[in-house]
């Protein structure tokens, strides 16, 4: 298996590409549409790429999506004919896309990765030689909400390498070459309706320079576009703050009715209403004081500054810990190491340990193999009376995603 200084040089960004060789084809234009209201989001990507080669080929491709989002729409326009996406059985699907591509015909399948729920692919089938393909994707999301209530909506574009264990399949991500260069222009535009709970306070982004224009007449409403070019390098985030976040809202969505069909108690037939709402709670007064076990990314690929800012992280959290709180560190990579054999009181002497092994960690312990240091730290009993909370601090993506959130999500009664 490669190790993940190897993974780190591959990186690879969602696109089109070839089945059998992994090529790319090449991305002509790039088109977001987002219409957020209150804590969901409706997003359309519109992407155009082409086939300059002299005869049709099989494609892949490949987007990230957040583990909240969910699929609702797909069509493909290729050579004037639209193709437009059908829901069916796993083995039915496949069976129907290998038929069609026998016949000749262009054909699109859309599944959900192996690795992971936040990564889909979508198979495509003779795509024809100096054609273009405009792919359309349509899904739904839902907003994580931050401290004051300020709503987060995030559109990921990078697609990282992930590592993979030894006794599973290679990363398909580990296997796709970068599909946006310098010589390959790509226009890309992004453009945002919102519709807050209240009045907009401000919309600010980490990651991009935005244009907000909020209206005039309902202060609840706003439109945003990006106010420089972007490459896709990053996740765009825009952060949304309302005067009252924490006032309901309700959202009415009008029934579907498909013409031709005499089915009026079908699914979407209805009107659907749906409340949001954001309760504010106050941080209750506890004598509790936590276990604290801190678990470090020491693989190849945290070497250099990213392991130089684990360290200081740690460090940072290491000395800002609550008097009488129990800690411990663990150093992992294809093996793991652990400060203390159980969770220490935070005393000058231990601290001083915790400290020293910080300003010392490199990155010297290979690959990537999150499950076996986390196996061991809910292998330990909580200390009574001290709720256990763990910090991961990590560069890396893992192929075996599910397995680690079942775990996680196994332990959640005893450890945030």
């Amino acid at each position: 298996c490669s190790s993940d200084l190897e993974l780190s040089i591959m990186a690879g960004r969602f696109g089109l590409v070839q089945k059998q060789n992994k090529s790319q084809i090449p991305l002509e234009s790039v088109d977001i549409q987002v219409d957020v209201q209150g804590f969901t989001a409706h997003v359309v990507a519109s992407m155009k790429y082409r086939n300059n080669e002299e005869k049709p080929i099989e494609a892949i491709y490949i987007f990230p999506l957040d583990e909240d989002a969910a699929v609702c729409g797909f069509q493909a326009i290729i050579d004037g004919r639209t193709i437009v996406a059908e829901l069916q059985d796993e083995e039915e699907a496949l069976g129907t896309y290998e038929d069609a591509l026998s016949s000749g015909q262009s054909a699109f399948l859309l599944e959900e990765s192996d690795e992971s729920s936040d990564m889909f692919q979508i198979s495509v089938g003779n795509l024809p030689p100096k054609k273009e393909a405009l792919v359309e994707l349509r899904f739904l999301t839902e907003l994580s909400v931050e401290s004051e209530g300020r709503v987060v909506f995030v559109l990921p574009t990078v697609l990282n390498p992930r590592y993979s264990p030894a006794h599973t399949e290679p990363s398909l991500s580990t296997q796709i070459p970068r599909v946006f260069t310098d010589d390959s222009p790509y226009s890309f535009t992004f453009a945002m309706k919102v519709k807050a709970i209240s009045a907009i306070n401000e919309i600010p982004s980490t990651s991009n320079t935005l244009k907000v224009e909020v209206d005039e007449i309902n202060k609840a409403q706003a439109t945003v576009s990006l106010a420089e070019p972007n490459n896709l390098t990053q996740d765009i985030v825009v952060h949304i703050l309302a005067q009252e976040p924490f006032k309901p809202q309700a959202i009415v969505e009008n029934g579907i009715k498909i013409e031709g069909r005499e089915d009026t108690q079908g699914f979407m037939a209805n009107p659907v209403v749906m409340l949001n709402f954001f309760p504010e709670f106050k941080n209750p007064e506890t004598s509790e004081v936590g276990e604290f076990v801190f678990v470090i990314d020491r693989s190849g690929s945290m070497g250099g500054s990213r392991m130089d800012g684990a360290k200081t992280t740690l460090l940072l959290f290491l000395k800002s810990l609550p008097d009488g709180c129990f800690f411990n560190v663990v150093g992992f990579g294809s093996s793991f190491e652990n400060l203390f054999e159980e969770s220490q009181p935070y005393n000058d002497e231990n601290l001083k340990k915790a400290t020293d092994l910080a300003q010392k960690m490199t990155a010297n312990l290979s690959g990537t193999k999150i499950l076996q240091p986390l196996q061991w730290v809910f292998s330990q009993p909580p200390v009574k009376g001290h709720p256990r909370q763990l910090f991961l601090l990590s560069d890396g993506k893992v192929a075996n995603t599910d397995d680690v959130i079942q775990l996680v999500r196994k332990q959640s009664g005893t450890t945030r």
